[in-house]
Formats: C-alpha cells, sequence, structure tokens
C-alpha cells in the first residue's frame, strides 16, 4: 500500500522557505561583517591571503615598520585609531567600506566599491593590504563557529516563533 506525501513536501518545502527570511540573511551577512571589522580593528588578521570562509586561523597583523609609526605619530588619526596599530590603512576608509547587503538572493559581505581618498579603488586596495602581509577579508575557524551558532539559534528561535 503507498500514500502519496508530495503534498507533505510542498508544505515543508514552504515551511523551511518561511523559516529564514530576508532580514535574517541580512542579519547574519552584517554579524560577519562586523566580525571582520572588530577582529582587524584589534589587531588581528587572517593566516592565509586570500578571501577565505573557513581552513583559516587568527594571526597579528604584520606590525608597521618604526618609520610608518614615527610618520603615523606626527599625523591626526581617526578616532580608533593609533599610531602603532595598524588598521590597514593610514584613514581607516577600507574597514569602514567594508558592507553587508542583499544582493540578488543571497546576502553578501563585500567592500564597498567606491575610491579611497588616495584615488585607488577599495577592493584594489583590499588586495593589496592582503598580498602584502595583511590578509583579513574573511573568517577564521573559530569565528566561522560563533557564526554558525548564532545562526542555528536564531533558526531554532524562528521556529518556535512560527510553531506557536
Amino acid at each position: 500500500m503507498a500514500r502519496d506525501i508530495s503534498h507533505l513536501e510542498s508544505d515543508l518545502k514552504k515551511f523551511i522557505a518561511s523559516t529564514i527570511t530576508r532580514e535574517m540573511e541580512l542579519e547574519f551577512a552584517e554579524l560577519v561583517a562586523q566580525t571582520i571589522y572588530k577582529r582587524t580593528k584589534s589587531g588581528k588578521g587572517l593566516t592565509i591571503n586570500k578571501v577565505s570562509w573557513g581552513d583559516n586561523s587568527l594571526k597579528e597583523i604584520k606590525p608597521l615598520s618604526p618609520e610608518y609609526v614615527s610618520y603615523r605619530s606626527r599625523k591626526i588619526l581617526g578616532p580608533f585609531a593609533s599610531p602603532r596599530r595598524s588598521n590597514l590603512t593610514f584613514t581607516g576608509e577600507l574597514l569602514e567600506s567594508i558592507i553587508a547587503r542583499i544582493k540578488g538572493d543571497s546576502a553578501i559581505v563585500e567592500i564597498q566599491d567606491i575610491q579611497h581618498s588616495s584615488g585607488v579603488k577599495m577592493k584594489e586596495l583590499a588586495e593589496h593590504v592582503s598580498e602584502n602581509g595583511r590578509p583579513f577579508f574573511g573568517l577564521a575557524d573559530s569565528e566561522v563557529k560563533i557564526v554558525e551558532n548564532y545562526i542555528r539559534r536564531k533558526i531554532r528561535e524562528r521556529i518556535r516563533f512560527l510553531n506557536k
């Protein structure tokens, strides 16, 4: 004896699709963007020199040269900058250009396609910074676990809300 359960499958697909909203996707992407931002501001980068989402670990960002520290100490820096700690660029514009947004059917984290005050495109600047010993645009394994746990918790909360 066989029963047709295609209507259950259809209902299940609708339920899953309604569980994760666009707002939730954007919230998850914003969490990733903030994780990259805060980690980099604290002076930590990644071990590999490419965009990566896992299979990576944290390391201190390559120190600034003594000459550059001296130069920075004579200049006015942004509110969160210090002469000895690298925030990737002198002005901090690169970190500030990291955004989370909805693009098509998914949420993404990207570096805005705008120009740095030096005239260089931010994406080109990010590649240059990463290739020269300061990789930052990705997540370390430990950060991936934190983001995954946050997503699981939010999905569980949403399912409980939908089942009321």
